[in-house]
């Protein structure tokens, strides 16, 4: 697996006693920040200028001679987080990373704007195109907004026109794309061969947990922003935890599209999710919660819905005719420690069936499927498909992302039968 310390622009962050969220995140911007600066510095100083004035036209700025790029310029109450100093004016920079941009300050904007003389300008740089929403809510000329995907974008154009005659440059340029990857501070790029062999690698690898972590968050939030209004209602997006154990049963990793938790909705735990393992992606929809006795929950209205033969055997079919290798599987819910009955963040799911949608055909299947249910006293189901590792798809993220949207649009029958049951 190649090592994300081997692309320049990304950097250890070292032992440290300040393990909050918050503190990394600031490492990861003053970084970020770092990086966009020195890519722009060295190039526009080794007669590459292109990325300057790609950046300057993009921002509708007038392109003039560099004098000098800076870091954190301070000035009274305020503290840009960089500093382009050019012939007749100034651009200087506030520059976020977080996810959600939940950082982004119009306070601080405005004491910035305060510094500016009147030619000069300041740009604002997040994750997320709606902070342009909380940008307008300054009326001052001298501010722009970008993201970082924009960056991203300008920076994928440049690779394609001057690859061949600017090699070196452009061989620098791909560093801080790949870093912008692998911080995910772009769309969803897909999935690389890397990140399913984090899955078998004998190392332990933090670091690429998170590029793991920021890749599921990522595609998602793009898959949710896809679905039809009918699933709207599950919009909340859980990340699974990655263990650093390596046994068979921590090799993977998910995120889940469910409800808002609610404790009164016992159909809560029934959700989309999408695994990542070192055999490719699965998307699921998940039936948990209760046993196949207890009438009410979702296990109990799943096995029943199962009686009634011409409207399941319609379910299966019209899902076996979008998705040809889908299957369902069994599972039995354990304890991790064997003795204490199964909870969530305390349960492992053994696979003890699976059975392709294709062959449930006639009535005796659903017995048959009823039959299998009652082997384990506290059974989960996964039904679903994948795409194993290999298939372009996985590195092509919009078309990925479709296809997890319809995945998830033609599993919906099964939970909104299980919804509807409940409701009756």
């Amino acid at each position: 697996m190649k090592d994300p310390h081997q692309n320049i622009f990304y950097y250890y962050r070292g032992p440290t006693r300040n393990n909050h969220s918050s503190f990394i995140d600031k490492q990861i911007e003053d970084n970020t920040t770092k990086s966009l600066i020195n890519i722009m510095e060295f190039l526009y100083n080794n007669d590459f200028k292109y990325f300057h004035e790609e950046l300057l036209k993009y921002l509708q700025f007038k392109n003039e001679t560099v004098v000098e790029y800076r870091l954190q310029k301070a000035e009274d109450e305020s503290r840009p987080d960089a500093l382009i100093k050019l012939k007749t004016y100034n651009i200087y920079f506030e520059i976020k990373t977080s996810k959600d941009d939940s950082d982004l300050r119009i306070d601080q904007i405005k004491k910035h704007l305060n510094i500016l003389k009147s030619k000069d300008v300041l740009v604002v740089i997040t994750n997320k195109n709606e902070s342009i929403n909380i940008v307008k809510t300054i009326s001052d000329r001298r501010i722009k907004h970008i993201t970082w995907n924009d960056i991203y974008k300008i920076s994928l154009r440049l690779v394609k026109r001057y690859s061949e005659s600017y090699k070196t440059h452009i061989s620098l340029l791909n560093h801080f794309i790949n870093y912008l990857e692998l911080q995910v501070m772009t769309e969803f790029s897909g999935f690389k061969d890397e990140d399913f062999y984090y899955f078998i690698s004998d190392e332990n690898n933090d670091y690429y947990k998170n590029v793991i972590k920021n890749k599921l968050n990522s595609i998602a939030y793009e898959v949710y922003r896809l679905l039809p209004k009918s699933l709207e209602k599950y919009s909340e997006i859980r990340l699974g935890n990655i263990h650093k154990k390596v046994d068979s049963e921590f090799k993977k990793a998910w995120v889940a599209l469910k409800k808002p938790e609610d404790q009164d909705d016992l159909l809560n735990q029934c959700n989309y999710p999408i695994e990542i393992s070192s055999q490719g992606i699965e998307i699921n929809a998940v039936v948990r919660n209760g046993r196949i006795s207890e009438k009410r929950k979702p296990l109990g209205l799943f096995y029943n819905s199962l009686n009634d033969h011409d409207e399941m055997l319609l379910i299966f079919n019209k899902i076996s005719r979008e998705l040809p290798d889908a299957s369902i599987k069994l599972f039995e819910r354990v304890s991790r420690d064997g003795i204490n009955p199964p909870g969530r963040g305390d349960e492992k799911w053994i696979q003890y069936f699976e059975m392709s949608l294709s062959l449930i055909n006639k009535p005796d299947d659903l017995l048959y499927l009823q039959h299998i249910l009652t082997k384990k006293p506290l059974p989960g189901i996964h039904i679903g498909t994948e795409i194993n590792i290999g298939n372009k798809i996985l590195l092509n993220p919009e078309k990925l992302i479709e296809r997890v949207r319809d995945t998830i649009q033609f599993l919906s029958p099964i939970l909104e039968n299980i919804n509807r049951r409940a409701n009756h």
